[in-house]
């Protein structure tokens, strides 16, 4: 991880009729469902959303009343399918028309928000829209943002990404942080809680940012209990600071450790990905760490940011009428762990655990409908082709019809 990659997990998203797949930025911590127009002015990426090439798509002719240093936009409706299972043809979403350059961070193409809005929300989320007409399973998504395995399972939790038990908590809601929740609190070298002064953290999740916030981050990088053997530290008069490491303008000799662990019901998470490569946001000689200070416009203690969620397996029971939301943490399948970590047991279970967090397993892969082989080949968007050396072997290929026809006539002698 750098200090200037783009981060952000991207979700493939089916959009019209006929479908058009844009790489959607995931968000975990808000709830609009956001594609870019084929005009939108300063908006990034490479795959806009073309208005007038759907046949379903229907204005709901209400402006976007985001932020108006964000953007502007109109809200829209039509057929919306995950993956080529899930579709509904009645979702609402936002058509971006223009982005201010100082928007931050840089969504490509759009974005999937996949926290849910409270129930009396104007224009419902996508997955309280599946999960009312009755296209999913269970309203759960799972997922998994290592680089080892990401992967996105919604409406129900596939037990070959995780390991452990799940330790499942109940998220806040209102204000203006969507699904917060509490952590115990977080550990340095030493294995010791770092003393924010605050017990029971009010912390949220968010996949759009590289680092992990603290009130603030000082104490941390001044104890070298919390550190561990480092060879020197420079700190940031704005918050946040590096650690020495050694390295060439061609070769990386060196990148020190960062031991930083959150505490969640119990259970500890040990994070990775906390060290930056060396780069133009670093003094020379040293390499960001991505631990950085919350302020009060977060709303929150702590926000857990990308290096929490590229080491964890994360569940998101979302609210329904009868149940609260909850966030459920496990340990990736084949990764680095010890089986000590795996086997830890949260302190508490949720009250309504019987109720709320009793998931059906599926028994079967579901197929994939909208990419499915189809006999019209001529059909937009569909059309099963021969794989070259596959012994018959058939796979879908979106939009084939549109790659130009080569005629091979040159005569071998």
């Amino acid at each position: 991880m750098t200090d200037t990659d783009y981060l952000d997990s991207q979700v493939r998203v089916l959009i019209g009729t006929p479908p058009q797949p844009i790489d959607l930025t995931l968000n975990l911590g808000g709830a609009l469902f956001a594609v870019w127009s084929s005009d939108c002015l300063y908006c990034p990426g490479t795959t806009p959303f073309d208005m007038s090439s759907s046949s379903t798509l229907d204005p709901n002719n209400a402006p976007w009343s985001g932020n108006s240093d964000d953007g502007s936009g109109t809200w829209y409706h039509d057929s919306v399918s995950l993956g080529g299972i899930l579709t509904n043809s009645d979702i609402d979403f936002v058509s971006l028309q223009s982005m201010s350059t100082h928007f931050d961070p840089r969504l490509l193409n759009g974005v999937l928000g996949l926290s849910v809005d409270p129930p009396q929300a104007k224009y419902p989320n996508v997955l309280t829209k599946m999960w009312d007409a009755g296209t999913l399973m269970n309203p759960v998504v799972g997922m998994r943002l290592d680089p080892l395995k990401p992967r996105l399972t919604i409406g129900a939790l596939d037990p070959e990404d995780y390991v452990g038990e799940i330790n499942w908590v109940e998220t806040g809601s209102g204000g203006s942080v969507l699904s917060p929740f509490k952590i115990d609190g977080l550990k340095g070298y030493n294995g010791s809680f770092i003393p924010f002064g605050v017990d029971n953290l009010v912390t949220s999740i968010s996949s759009l940012l590289a680092n992990i916030y603290v009130p603030p981050s000082n104490p941390y990088a001044l104890d070298r209990g919390y550190t561990g053997p480092v060879h020197s530290i420079n700190l940031y008069p704005e918050g946040g600071f590096a650690f020495g490491c050694n390295f060439t303008a061609t070769q990386i000799l060196s990148m020190p450790d960062v031991f930083l662990t959150v505490t969640i019901n119990g259970v500890d998470y040990p994070m990775y990905d906390m060290i930056r490569l060396p780069s133009v946001f670093a003094a020379n000689g040293f390499c960001n760490v991505a631990l950085m200070n919350t302020t009060a416009a977060d709303d929150v203690d702590v926000v857990l940011g990308l290096p929490f969620l590229r080491s964890v397996y994360l569940a998101y029971r979302f609210p329904t009428d009868n149940c609260p939301g909850y966030y459920g943490f496990a340990f990736p399948s084949g990764a680095n762990r010890t089986q000590d970590q795996i086997n830890q047991k949260p302190t508490s279970t949720p009250s309504s655990s019987s109720q709320c967090l009793a998931l059906s397993q599926p028994t079967s892969t579901p197929s994939v409908s909208s990419l499915s082989p189809d006999s019209n080949k001529n059909k937009k968007g569909t059309g099963a082709f021969e794989v070259y050396g596959g012994d018959g072997e058939q796979v879908p290929l979106l939009d084939a019809e549109d790659l130009k026809r080569v005629v091979w006539n040159k005569t071998l002698s």
